[in-house]
């Protein structure tokens, strides 16, 4: 049944048969081997089968490869808990500019917290004396950033970036402490 060796030598066919029999099935996600001698992560499922009168025939075992899917569940949790984790504001958006995440870095930088920053648009991070109308469009706030930065650049900011550690270094320096919300 695709086991590796060392569940062999553990009893670990004879086991899950057991189990399936007093239980009628059986499901767990685990280590199995292909024909070629590679190891997969599989969904197993034993089902028992009976006859009429109750009596053990057999069984069905369904397997499925899945070692795409664990391999993604990891991949994401390792990737959110670097989110979490980060010093960095992370802020994710919908192609209209809602925030539908928020990370501790960003709820520091900003000073909104994940609750308050979720569902909202991200004009939310621009300050009011900076805009005319909040409800301009996605295309009328990138015009916006663009002009900020251009300002910035005239006034001798040019080498400032896009980071929002760069962001922060102004605004400890207080050129553009009215950027940002007070933490």
């Amino acid at each position: 049944m695709f086991y590796p060796d060392e569940a062999i030598r553990a009893g670990q066919p004879a086991d899950d048969l057991q189990v399936a029999a007093a239980d009628g099935r059986y499901e767990l996600d685990d280590w199995r081997i292909r024909r070629d001698g590679s190891r997969f992560i599989a969904n197993v499922i034993y089902t028992a089968l009976v006859d009429g009168d109750g009596t053990l025939r057999g069984y069905a075992v369904v397997l499925r490869d899945i070692t795409e899917r664990k391999l993604s569940e990891r991949t994401r949790a390792w990737l959110s808990s670097m989110v979490e984790h980060t010093m960095t504001a992370i802020i994710g958006l919908t192609p209209p500019g809602i925030i539908e995440s928020w990370n501790p870095a960003a709820e520091h930088l900003f000073g909104f917290t994940a609750a308050e920053a979720i569902g909202q648009s991200i004009t939310l991070l621009t300050p009011d004396d900076r805009w005319k109308n909040k409800k301009r469009s996605s295309s009328g706030c990138a015009r916006a950033k663009r002009k900020r930065w251009k300002r910035l650049a005239r006034e001798g900011w040019s080498s400032v970036g896009r980071d929002p550690d760069s962001v922060r270094r102004l605004s400890m320096q207080g050129k553009i402490s009215s950027a940002f919300p007070p933490a």
